[in-house]
């Protein structure tokens, strides 16, 4: 340093209090003793130490030098950033290239070992300051936030650690992070196993668990493992060591899978999956009386504190230790599927960014485990809410390695809709129950539905659905699955009863309608007229079914121009929106299942709607146009169903609003 001893400790009081610390906090973060720092603020030493001067500086990023300590326009030292690593599952680890690097302070470890666990995700100021300092921050905290990064920066380089909105980011690869690291060999394990490769499957389960070293972030404080992030990464460890134990088991390695099962035991004495594997793996391995000594333990805490008995899976693990029937699965046995069964989506789609945005917070909520189990997506007919569900679905399918389930309840289908009975048979079939061993009772079927799923995770979509009473049984409950139901009905007691988000799918925006018509169009035929195309779209208000029949229309005579299309409309546009081979899937199809699922009275009230005179309109236009003269309230009570089911919209002021292609049904009907 070239500042004067007695200057550099007048700058360094001013910088300290422009910075809003204290001495002691000052002292802390630099790893110099408060009597260092206030023998060098009163003058009292007339040399200060190198050391304490950079170390002091560094904190305080003084004039003329950087955040790191080094003087104005000094070249930094070369770093290779790419080979920073951090290991937070077992204490925190740090290593550049092959060296360890050590990490100063607690706060410093804690904030590091923070970010570590979201690596590449933003993580907030607020969360920073919660996991530091609790629920007694002080008053400084934002400026000591910015002084740890700003230091930590030094250990890890400026372009891994970054400042993303209101918040900082890590970037890390699955090289420099045992996190992504052991997410990616473990979804890799499940593509091995989902491919009846077991043995291929166990190595690579067991290759993810030789990353834990330990609990995680051992020796920091305990707020880190109670953060969302932290008890992911604990929920999808145990679901790998569970999952390597049933390979070991049925590949005869019960050795392997006792060894594991023992670290997480103890974290979990009342999981009785974890222990009946645990019994079978020490019986396995010639252990015997401590398989039946484990049983007996287990049981009497289930009674002592819960009050219950051990379930089914633990007592046939107990039966089969007492009759030494604990052998691996016969050679040629093979696991029950993996089910896929999402059909394909859509050839084309186009815009609906903020709702996949929407389904994205679920999902990340969900993984936080802070989310509801169950998103529902309702719309009015044709709206897109099954091709939204399943381009989203299968956006993140690699996310649910344990699967993806599909039910059409047909709620609006041709024939009755599914029963729950029906659909939780087909969802059991899906996970691998022969037909002859589903329950026959409703509530035996969705409890070994739930018994199924209850570790795994697994996506469900329902499409179609009716109302709560054929959801409700057919929601698995498991910690790590998501239901996605889509509904032209807006089911509010299942968001009251169950906690379902809610994403209301609405029209596109003009432009959004505009390119999904003319992304149906074939490259090659005459190019579309703007002021023909911009007609067509309101002829078809928006609406994504429709435009999607226009786009056919338009394809199958790709010779003719869109107004000569337009000509041939007249007075039949439903008509219009339909194709020959397929009469009963067009809007005025899609609009007849709604009208059928009414009661009748509610019927009744839209046929009346292709009489009101004005698409916009109060309850009093309506029964205005009443032939039998019904109340207003009775009115208004079928207008309000009428909203429930997307066939109408409420407006402010007490007034509707219909969309142009259920008024001209409503007249039709009329």
């Amino acid at each position: 340093m070239s500042t004067p001893p007695d200057t550099f400790g007048r700058w360094l009081s001013a910088a300290r209090t422009r910075r809003g610390l204290t001495q002691e906090q000052l002292a802390s973060l630099s790893g110099v003793s408060i009597r260092t720092v206030r023998d060098i603020e009163h003058g009292r030493i007339a040399r200060p130490h190198r050391a304490s001067v950079e170390r002091l500086s560094q904190v305080l990023a003084l004039p003329g030098e950087d955040h790191a300590g080094r003087r104005a326009g000094e070249a930094p030292p070369r770093r290779a950033e790419a080979r920073l690593s951090v290991s937070v599952l077992g204490p925190l680890v740090v290593h550049q290239g092959r060296h360890r690097t050590f990490v100063g302070s607690e706060k410093l470890r804690t904030l590091l070992g923070l970010l570590a666990l979201q690596p590449n995700r933003m993580v907030g100021r607020d969360e920073v300051i919660d996991v530091l300092w609790g629920d007694r921050p002080p008053a400084t905290a934002v400026n000591l936030v910015h002084t740890y990064v700003l230091r930590l920066r030094r250990v890890t380089g400026a372009g891994l650690l970054r400042h993303v909105g209101n918040g900082y980011q890590l970037a890390l690869t699955a090289e420099q992070s045992d996190v992504l690291r052991f997410a990616e060999l473990a979804a890799r394990a499940a593509g091995r196993a989902a491919a009846d490769d077991p043995d291929g499957a166990a190595r690579l389960y067991a290759q993810a668990l030789d990353l834990w070293r330990g609990p995680l972030l051992a020796g920091l404080d305990q707020r880190l493992r109670e953060i969302p992030a932290a008890v992911g990464i604990h929920q999808l460890h145990l679901t790998v060591v569970l999952r390597h134990a049933d390979l070991a088991l049925r590949l005869g390695d019960h050795d392997a899978a006792a060894a594991q099962l023992r670290t997480v035991a103890p974290d979990q004495p009342l999981h009785e999956g974890l222990h009946a594997r645990l019994m079978l793996a020490l019986a396995g391995s010639g252990q015997q009386a401590a398989a039946v000594h484990l049983f007996a333990e287990l049981r009497s805490r289930l009674a002592d504190e819960l009050g219950m008995r051990p379930g089914a899976e633990l007592q046939d693990a107990y039966l089969r230790v007492l009759r030494q029937t604990v052998l691996p699965a016969p050679s040629g046995a093979t696991a029950a599927p993996v089910p896929a069964q999402l059909p394909a989506g859509t050839a084309v789609f186009v815009g609906r960014a903020a709702r996949l945005a929407e389904l994205d917070d679920v999902l990340a909520r969900r993984e936080a485990g802070r989310g509801s189990a169950t998103v529902m997506i309702t719309g009015m007919p044709g709206v897109g809410k099954t091709a939204l569900a399943l381009h989203w679905a299968h956006r993140v399918r690699d996310r649910f390695p344990d699967g993806q389930l599909y039910v059409n309840l047909r709620a609006h289908g041709a024939g009755p809709p599914l029963s729950p009975f029906d659909a939780l048979s087909e969802l059991l079939h899906g996970l691998g129950t022969p037909s002859g061993r589903v329950p026959a009772r409703l509530e035996q079927a969705a409890g070994s539905y739930r018994t199924m799923v209850a570790d795994r995770a697994v996506l469900v979509l329902l499409d179609d659905a009716a109302g709560p009473a054929q959801i409700a049984p057919l929601l698995p409950g498991g910690r790590r699955c998501l239901v996605v139901v889509t509904s032209r009905n807006r089911n509010t007691g299942l968001v009251a009863r169950h906690g379902a988000e809610h994403v209301e799918l609405g029209l596109p925006d003009a432009a959004e309608a505009t390119g999904l018509l003319t992304a149906g169009v074939p490259r090659g035929s005459t190019p579309p007229e703007p002021g023909a195309i911009a007609e067509l779209v309101s002829l078809c208000g928006r609406l994504p079914l429709a435009l999607r029949f226009a786009a056919a229309r338009l394809a199958a005579d790709p010779d003719r121009g869109v107004d000569d299309h337009l000509a041939t409309i007249g007075g039949d546009l439903l008509g219009w929106l339909t194709t020959p081979d397929e009469p009963h899937a067009g809007v005025r199809a899609a609009l007849e299942r709604s009208h059928r699922a009414l009661p009748e009275p509610a019927r009744r009230t839209l046929r009346l709607l292709g009489h009101v005179p004005h698409p916009d309109f109060p309850v009093d236009a309506v029964t205005a146009v009443t032939p039998d003269g019904r109340p207003a309230a009775e009115v208004a009570a079928d207008l309000d169903r009428l909203v429930d089911s997307h066939l109408l919209d409420r407006r402010p002021n007490g007034r509707y609003a219909v969309h142009p292609l259920v008024r001209r049904y409503a007249a039709g009907l009329s």
